[in-house]
């Protein structure tokens, strides 16, 4: 995988661990290698490391292909040094995780939609996605609705197949009509939910990898670019 993060070869398939028993979680301690988990509005409009350690621990929980997370779920910034999974758990969203079949065409809708949020170039203000499994940029000052500019599937290093189908796990209010931030293109298609929640999937996931920082994220897998 190119995405620039170290991701475990386990699945979902592994035996999950759950400590969700917060007065047992919080003596064990998460390493964070580099001085701050990049969170807050810098989540709107380009990729950040809470964003893509959240979007890499769905994909990795799932066993999916892709994993998606809306920007304005993230709103925090973790200092670094030795910070309790407790103290990193109340600071991060939570929401079920749900995996659905989706076309790449249907993928690159939903970038889309993510990128049109974006309004100046200034980084001013939007809720683009997340990811983990793709690399994608973005022309803020191009026409909405044709601001991509490109997607690579990082399985294979090259572009999205528009035509192929792919599992791409996400929150579930991505694909709840309910939602403020539901995605329409995601409504309907066929998934399921993981038992597993989105917080439980990043303990799963620090257990597998056993180190959380920022040096494992490659910031290249969101380019916010001007013409």
């Amino acid at each position: 995988s190119n995405s620039g993060i170290q991701t475990p070869t386990s699945s979902a398939s592994s035996s999950s661990v759950n400590c969700f028993d917060y007065s047992s979680c919080a003596s064990e301690q998460v390493a964070v290698l580099a001085s701050t988990f990049v969170g807050g509005s810098s989540c709107l409009y380009q990729a950040c490391t809470v964003g893509s350690l959240l979007a890499e621990a769905m994909k990795f929980q799932a066993g999916a292909d892709i994993a998606v997370l809306p920007g304005s779920m993230v709103n925090s910034s973790v200092s670094g040094g030795s910070l309790s999974v407790l103290g990193y758990y109340e600071s991060m969203p939570d929401s079920p995780i749900y995996t659905v079949q989706a076309t790449g065409a249907q993928i690159m809708i939903a970038l889309e939609a993510g990128v049109a949020s974006v309004e100046s170039c200034d980084q001013s203000r939007g809720s683009l996605l997340q990811v983990a499994g793709i690399r994608y940029s973005y022309d803020c000052q191009a026409d909405v609705g044709y601001r991509i500019t490109s997607v690579t599937y990082d399985d294979t290093n090259s572009p999205l197949n528009t035509s192929a189908t792919y599992s791409v796990a996400m929150p579930g209010m991505l694909n709840n009509p309910s939602s403020m931030i539901s995605f329409g293109v995601f409504q309907g298609l066929d998934g399921s939910e993981l038992a597993t929640t989105l917080l439980e999937a990043l303990h799963n996931y620090y257990k597998a990898v056993r180190v959380l920082a920022p040096s494992m994220v490659d910031d290249s897998r969101i380019i916010g670019a001007s013409t």
